[in-house]
């Protein structure tokens, strides 16, 4: 593979997982300039390709979660079911600077990929294990998806949704992009021990960790004695500045940053109402909050009469605060997006989508990689193996044992 300049360049890493947590953190990894190496099993290979045929998935052609979280990686097959498979992977073990999974622990003990197996065939590789639910405890190796560990089981689920209505199932993948990035953060910690120390280590995390720590301002509060409620329907908000509000056309906005005072008349005039600011009902904050159901329904018709891209200009003239509630659609071609090139190109994508959506994480003077498009699977089987030194006559004879198709 072609040296860079980048600042993971010469970091090799072995992403042995599956579906989307620890995966992803590899994938920020190859944004930087690792050499990524996705490990899959003959067959099917990792599930994630097929994810979008599922009942209530975003509906089209592209295989749009491979296309995200494959990118920058090579595809290697080798059956470890195989004794000739799995001594290929303990070579490929050996060259490897970082290895992520996210298995159970029971599956890492029965294919003898745990970091107790492996640390004796490489001491200096950083291991990186994903979780569902933590290591210990009696439901450690319970399968575990963003929506069980990080959404439901953290308490989320339940505080996002208003009083006396069923909890929100949340948006598929949340969970498991913002885990991803704890695990980086883990990796490249590590990574800085070992540029001191040069002994590897290993690293972990859990879906439900990274929920409780997402969940963690009304856990405190509720450590702390407090009383954790859920969301108070929309006309009952104690605010006019705590509910979105709806336009013509079905577009919806959230306003914010209001003084109390001057900035709710400031509100009340571009909203064409200037003469509720005289209103007794609505007289103060305290006030207002009393006669919120009211107020909401009057702001409510206001703001129905005219569409959102009026609003926006009349909000900016006036200088009022404000967040446009973007459907996916929107969000790509927010300006905010295309400024801060939240998006880039994959030129060579086989799929429909040209673009993909990038790594949270900037570092000045790094440009990240050039995004190259997901691999097929297996596609650079003999590419990665002849690096590690493998000849034809090994290959050949790997490939007659089934350790590799």
């Amino acid at each position: 593979m072609a040296v860079n300049n980048k600042a993971l360049s010469g970091v090799r890493v072995l992403d042995m997982g599956s579906w989307v947590a620890g995966p992803a953190a590899a994938t920020v990894m190859g944004d930087f300039g690792a050499d990524v190496i996705k490990l899959e099993a003959p067959g099917v290979g990792d599930p994630y390709r097929f994810l979008t045929e599922f009942p209530g998935a975003p509906q089209g052609d592209d295989p749009y979660t491979w296309a995200l979280t494959g990118r920058n990686k090579r595809s290697i097959q080798i059956d470890m079911k195989t004794e000739a498979g799995y001594l290929a992977f303990i070579d490929l073990f050996k060259s490897v600077d970082v290895a992520v999974t996210n298995f159970p622990p029971s599956v890492l003990r029965r294919m003898k990929t745990n970091y107790v197996d492996l640390k004796v065939h490489n001491p200096s590789v950083i291991y990186a294990q994903m979780t569902g639910y933590g290591e210990h405890g009696p439901e450690a190796d319970i399968p575990a998806f963003d929506r069980t560990a990080w959404w439901a089981r953290s308490g989320m689920m339940d505080a996002v949704r208003y009083r006396n209505t069923a909890p929100s199932p949340g948006i598929w993948g949340w969970g498991d992009h913002a885990t991803a990035m704890s695990m980086y953060a883990a990796i490249m910690t590590a990574l800085y021990q070992r540029e001191r120390t040069g002994e590897g280590c290993k690293v972990s995390t859990s879906l439900l960790a990274n929920g409780v720590w997402s969940n963690g301002i009304p856990l405190q509060a509720q450590l702390g004695g407090g009383n954790v409620v859920a969301t108070e329907p929309r006309l009952e908000a104690w605010s006019h500045q705590s509910i979105p509000y709806r336009c013509k056309g079905d577009e919806w906005f959230y306003p914010w940053k209001l003084d109390p005072e001057t900035g709710w008349q400031t509100f009340l005039t571009v909203a064409g109402l200037p003469e509720l600011i005289d209103d007794p009902r609505f007289a103060s904050e305290s006030i207002r909050s009393e006669n919120f159901s009211e107020l909401a329904d009057l702001l409510d018709a206001a703001f129905e009469k005219k569409t959102w891209p009026q609003w926006r200009e009349i909000f900016i003239e006036n200088n009022i605060g404000f967040v446009p509630i973007n459907t996916a659609a929107e969000v790509l071609n927010d300006p905010q997006v295309l400024a801060n090139n939240m998006l880039v190109d994959i030129p060579d994508s086989p799929f429909i989508a040209k673009q993909t959506v990038t790594s949270p994480i900037n570092i000045e003077g790094q440009d990240k990689m050039p995004a190259k498009a997901a691999p097929d699977q297996g596609q650079h089987t003999e590419e990665v193996l002849r690096e590690i030194g493998y000849t034809d006559k090994q290959l050949s004879q790997l490939r007659s044992e089934g350790g590799i198709v």
